[in-house]
């Protein structure tokens, strides 16, 4: 398992949006956009163990029952189902992985410059807010908000 280095480092994170996943900045959300990061970089961070985890994350993912291993094997393993290109300070994704017989989602920011990885959330996605296969949104997460 690579080391992995703790510590609150908030200030240098996108900020939390919705209740659960990333919002593109626009407020639509993506698909596979070709702005971001390569995944294999990411990996490669991760595997060489520049990986920062908030302090919001680790306390989220206690209350959930979801273990670091978990987390790290769906970003190097998963598949990615959403990417948010425009996030800021870092482009990030969302990924989705099987931990256990359970689906997992977990959005990762990455920095190119820095070679490191930033985890920013991880739970387990819910039939309300996704289809059967937990990588589609159903409609209405779709849609922006009515005017």
């Amino acid at each position: 398992m690579p080391l992995i280095r703790g510590g609150d480092v908030r200030d240098n994170l996108p900020k939390a949006r919705g209740s659960e996943a990333a919002r593109g900045q626009t407020g639509v959300w993506t698909r596979m956009p070709e702005a971001g990061f390569a995944d294999e970089d990411m990996r490669s961070a991760i595997r060489s163990g520049a990986v920062e985890w908030q302090r919001h994350v680790l306390e989220r993912m206690a209350e959930r029952g979801i273990r670091r291993s978990e987390v790290l094997g769906i970003l190097l393993e998963g598949e990615r189902i959403e990417e948010y290109p425009s996030d800021t300070p870092y482009p990030s994704a969302l990924f989705l992985g099987w931990a256990h017989q359970r689906p997992l989602h977990v959005v990762v920011a990455y920095s190119v410059a820095r070679r490191t990885a930033y985890i920013i959330t991880a739970y387990e996605p819910d039939l309300t807010h996704f289809d059967g296969d937990f990588k589609t949104r159903k409609r209405a997460d779709h849609e922006p908000p009515s005017s």
